[in-house]
């Protein structure tokens, strides 16, 4: 083998070995289109205070959600009480759910989709 083909032939051996995707998971966020009225700028995020937030995605991520699998949550306030609707980024049945954020009792609750 000459000594340029070497590190051809050591670099297609690279590639070829390399992790490929697992076709059983769902697409991450970064890879399809948002769905009408969801983005995925996380700017939702900003003028939310970091207490909330932080409880937010702990909640979920207790529960076994990956946020990187859904888009931005929609957000409303009402008085003390944050509902926080979180849609996957795949459009299936279940993937979505929702969690409420209480600042009097400054407890978050998961509510699975259906």
């Amino acid at each position: 083998m000459t000594r340029t083909a070497l590190p051809i032939a050591m670099l297609l051996l690279l590639v070829g070995c390399t992790k490929q995707d697992n076709p059983s998971q769902p697409p991450l966020r970064e890879n399809t289109a948002p769905l009408t009225g969801f983005s995925r700028s996380g700017l939702v995020w900003q003028d939310i205070p970091s207490n909330i937030v932080s409880s937010v995605r702990s909640t979920a991520e207790a529960k076994g959600y990956d946020l990187r699998q859904y888009w931005d949550p929609r957000v409303q306030q009402e008085g003390a009480k944050w509902l926080f609707r979180f849609q996957g980024t795949m459009p299936d049945p279940g993937f979505s759910f929702s969690i409420t954020f209480d600042t009097e009792t400054g407890k978050a609750e998961l509510i699975p989709g259906a």
